[in-house]
């Protein structure tokens, strides 16, 4: 993220948001040092060029212009952009920074004043565009562009692209369990703070009860099922006189999956309401046994 190699101390939000505050001079003379680091690197390594990323540059076109006005003096610099439809990026940009992340103090507001605010970066990219014109290009990002191969060509180099797309994506049913739990707190609540209270659960591995349903409680290949097996119930008919298919075939059970997942959520409420009580009396005995130390 880079800005450690101006001082460690950096990867701290709040002290970046001071080094966006800085002056125009102070700027300068970071770039300096920033440059100054890049050398030692390339003095190391033979590396000569450098890719820099981080997501908070975007809204920092102020801030940054003295900082980039420096290193174009010194240093061939290029800005890249990937700019995706809004309409695709608006529900997954809501979802990343006001649930799974949430960014803001206080309730989680609601998609359309969440997505208003998310909206105003086309705003901040259009000002970097006004401003860094003659270094910036700006491309498309869609679900069938590969980024790295695009990004890579237009560098000249060779990136290796991996295989999978990579994603910090959750089930919409967990980021309904992270809405839930984020807003309880009236401050901004990182990701993992959910993941460890919940000591890293992985949700997507949650029973899906329409599956069951589907795959356990749906009995409509009984026909078929028997039917490939015609000549064993023949030869029982026929050794036996046992004829068990004589009949005419009963009605299948059918099961609602509605049904089934209400069913099951008043069996968890019942187990909740019985562990409620349970750990309403071990603390009742925990409070006990520590009143007990204390008085010795």
């Amino acid at each position: 993220m880079w800005f450690d190699l101006i001082d460690p101390a950096l990867r701290s939000d709040d002290k970046q948001r001071n080094f966006f505050a800085s002056s125009a001079e102070r700027l300068d003379a970071v770039a300096d040092q920033f440059l100054n680091a890049l050398r030692q690197k390339q003095a190391d390594s033979g590396v000569s060029r450098f890719l820099l990323s981080n997501e908070s540059l975007l809204q920092q076109h102020e801030a940054l212009g003295p900082f980039i006005a420096r290193l174009k003096q010194q240093v061939t610099v290029r800005l890249i952009a990937y700019a995706r439809d809004p309409r695709d990026w608006l529900p997954s940009a809501y979802n990343q920074w006001f649930v799974y992340h949430k960014t803001p103090h206080g309730q989680i507001p609601p998609y359309a004043e969440g997505g208003r605010r998310l909206l105003r970066m086309y705003t901040d990219l259009n000002t970097w565009l006004r401003k860094c014109n003659d270094i910036m290009t700006v491309r498309p990002f869609s679900k069938s562009l590969n980024v790295v191969e695009d990004f890579a060509a237009m560098l000249g180099v060779e990136m290796a692209a991996p295989v999978a797309r990579s994603f910090e994506r959750v089930e919409t049913s967990e980021s309904l369990l992270r809405a839930i739990y984020n807003a309880r707190f009236p401050t901004g609540v990182l990701p993992d703070r959910f993941d460890r209270a919940f000591r890293r659960l992985d949700f997507a591995q949650s029973p899906s009860i329409a599956a069951l349903v589907r795959d356990s409680f749906t009995y409509d290949q009984t026909d078929e099922i028997v039917a490939e097996q015609a000549a064993l119930f023949a030869e029982i008919k026929d050794k036996l006189g046992l004829d068990l298919l004589s009949g005419p075939a009963p009605a299948q059970k059918t099961v609602d999956p509605e049904e089934m997942r209400h069913r099951a959520l008043e069996h968890v409420l019942h187990i909740v309401m019985q562990q409620a009580d349970r750990i309403t009396h071990l603390e009742q005995i925990v409070r006990r046994l520590e009143a007990g130390t204390q008085d010795e």
